[in-house]
């Protein structure tokens, strides 16, 4: 799960107009939000699983994830901590 810390400096991070350019094309926000999470030093099994599931897992978010999605988040995890 990504830190309260992490999750402030990705949200300020996406308030960049340079990254607000990306509207409407995916693979650059994807680009883009990998790129913030390396600056914001998220382990790499979190990025792993963002790639893998096209979600950024928080405390504040877990709620909201069913919980196969919960499931399927834990996995990607695992999977990236495995490589």
């Amino acid at each position: 799960m990504i830190s309260q810390k992490n999750a402030r400096y990705l949200r300020e991070a996406f308030e960049d107009p340079t990254i607000a350019d990306y509207h409407g094309n995916e693979s650059r926000i994807s680009e883009g939000m990998i790129e913030a999470m390396e600056k914001a030093q998220v382990p790499q099994p979190l990025i792993y699983a963002f790639i893998r599931t096209g979600r950024v897992v928080t405390e504040a978010t877990q709620q909201n994830l069913s919980d196969s999605e919960l499931v399927e988040w834990d996995a990607a995890v695992k999977a990236g901590e495995r490589s």
